[in-house]
């Protein structure tokens, strides 16, 4: 997972919005707006150069729980295993997922 002083990007304001996002994303309700999610997501995936697997935890009301990258792969695949997926979900008593899934080429 990227922390603050892990991050991809070399901008500190950009971490810095990337931050504010996630936190607006805790109290949100990701499926009334699906665009935040996937603008959330590009901003943490999207200049990677190996393919990478992250998932987010839901709680009962489709709020986020934890943003995780569980897999890092090759430039061309990541192996991802169920098990750990669901261990994390149930340690966290999560209701939801939402799998997330980069392309480096930028070919899906």
């Amino acid at each position: 997972m990227l922390t603050k002083t892990n991050s991809i990007y070399s901008n500190p304001i950009i971490n810095q919005a990337i931050e504010l996002l996630e936190d607006n994303l805790k109290h949100k309700d990701l499926f009334s707006s699906q665009s935040v999610a996937y603008d959330f997501l590009r901003l943490k995936m999207e200049n990677y150069q190996q393919e990478h697997f992250a998932v987010m935890y839901l709680d009962n009301q489709s709020q986020l729980i934890e943003y995780k990258e569980l897999f890092i792969g090759t430039v061309n695949a990541v192996s991802v295993y169920t098990r750990d997926v669901i261990r994390h979900a149930l340690l966290l008593n999560s209701v939801g997922l939402i799998l997330a899934h980069n392309h480096p080429s930028g070919e899906p």
